[in-house]
């Protein structure tokens, strides 16, 4: 039997690319450059998943809107909101949703609970995070381009007290 030199031609690429993509991942792991980097130095499963409830005031933004709908990065009936979290204002998430500032309108409350699935580790702190829902609805995917930043934050992110 032994070993056939004929089928290293398919084994061979497929090895190659594997130790390539984790030579790639440690390398950023080093450098710090992003989720997946954080993710591998995590080995002992240190990253942990939350879902967090805050309370946020919003404002929609039909500019924003309309800008991406022109574009074509957003479906049609898809809403951008702007959210800030009534405990620390200077945070701020941008989010899309299908039909989501109509549906806060019907609502005509100046603050909603917003449900966020948070992930990070002791290490890191806050890594991510993700809007799930709005008073308890989901909040359908429309595309565009959402964010989160902050204007003159001085203390840590509203989302990352689990991760401490």
């Amino acid at each position: 039997m032994g070993f056939h030199w004929k089928k290293l031609w398919i084994i061979g690429p497929i090895l190659f690319c594997t130790f390539s993509l984790l030579f790639m991942l440690r390398f950023a792991a080093f450098e710090g450059l992003g989720i997946i980097g954080t993710l591998m130095d995590s080995p002992t499963g240190d990253v942990h998943e939350y879902h967090i409830e805050k309370m946020m005031t919003w404002e929609c933004l039909p500019e924003l809107t309309a800008l991406q709908q022109k574009t074509g990065d957003v479906v049609p009936g898809g809403q951008a909101v702007r959210f800030r979290f009534v405990e620390d204002p200077h945070y701020e998430v941008v989010q899309f949703g299908l039909g989501l500032c109509d549906r806060l309108k019907g609502a005509s409350k100046p603050a909603v609970s917003v449900d966020f699935k948070a992930w990070g580790s002791s290490k890191h702190g806050l890594i991510g995070f993700n809007c799930e829902s709005v008073n308890g609805q989901p909040i359908i995917n429309a595309g565009g381009m959402g964010s989160s930043g902050s204007t003159d934050a001085i203390g840590p992110h509203p989302l990352s007290k689990p991760f401490k």
